[in-house]
């Protein structure tokens, strides 16, 4: 087989098994929405990781050191700015869906 045609047969072997995939999920729609020992999981994760006061005040330290180094020219201010926002992402994740979700 030459290039073109092992692109041919590895989107023709990609379609195939979407269209499989997609059929699993329309005829056991109970396996689709499967997410129950996930979320359990990533739940007790968060918990022990993120939610932990001492993770919160080291990140909090980090983020004042970034802000140190930038204030000295050692690094730029949108990598500091880049590094709070994903701080703030990763902390305040479960707060940010519970507002858009309605919930308290």
């Amino acid at each position: 087989m030459n290039t073109k045609e092992t692109k041919k047969h590895n989107i023709r072997l990609l379609k195939v098994t979407f269209a499989v995939l997609l059929s699993f999920a329309a005829i056991f729609p109970e396996l689709a929405f499967a997410g129950a020992p996930w979320q359990t999981t990533a739940q007790s994760i968060y918990s022990a990781f993120f939610a932990s006061a001492f993770v919160k005040i080291l990140a909090a330290i980090a983020l004042g050191a970034c802000g140190l180094m930038a204030f000295m020219g050692k690094m730029e201010w949108k990598w500091v700015l880049n590094i709070g926002i994903g701080l703030l992402l990763i902390f305040g994740g479960s707060q940010i869906v519970n507002m858009l979700s309605g919930q308290q």
